[in-house]
């Protein structure tokens, strides 16, 4: 609103000098090759090279803000007098991520999924697991291993700040 516009509550135009701003932001998800094994050394593929794509994207930020004019040193009385000097205050809040969406930014080749790599359950992890000295041991190790939390974006976050205008 302008100067002197919106709503009124206690004599004050609270929506003057405020903003709301909305942006959304989607996009298709990015090509990968899928593998035929877990097995990191073995390089044969399933289809075509980059044959696969991950799942859209999508996202939301948020930002509501809202300006106050503050005047610092003495009120003029004469014509001749300093006046007074006015700063900008802007107040507002910021929220990445509005809808707390977790968005898969990569996958694991084999499996296709962002959480688990699909070893522990192929032929190769199933060979794998008896050899080892204490397999439940070996399972919950591996397991946090894989655990990437590059692969899905960051929950929502939020900013509240203060920004001085002069």
């Amino acid at each position: 609103y302008d100067q002197g516009e919106g709503p009124l509550v206690g004599g004050k135009h609270i929506l003057q000098n405020a903003g709301i701003n909305l942006v959304l932001r989607a996009r298709s998800g990015e090509p990968y090759t899928q593998r035929l094994t877990p097995d990191r050394s073995n390089h044969e593929i399933i289809g075509t090279i980059n044959g696969a794509r991950l799942p859209w994207h999508f996202g939301a930020d948020l930002r509501v803000d809202k300006d106050f004019t503050v005047a610092f040193g003495k009120h003029p009385v004469t014509e001749g007098a300093k006046s007074r000097k006015e700063y900008t205050f802007n107040a507002y809040i910021y929220v990445k991520n509005v809808f707390n969406i977790q968005d898969i930014l990569a996958v694991y080749p084999y499996s296709g999924s962002a959480k688990n790599d699909g070893f522990l359950a192929s032929s190769y992890g199933q060979q794998t697991i008896p050899q080892q000295t204490y397999a439940p041991s070996y399972i919950d190790l591996y397991t946090l291993s894989i655990q990437n939390p590059g692969l899905i974006n960051l929950p929502r976050q939020i900013f509240l700040g203060l920004q001085f205008n002069f």
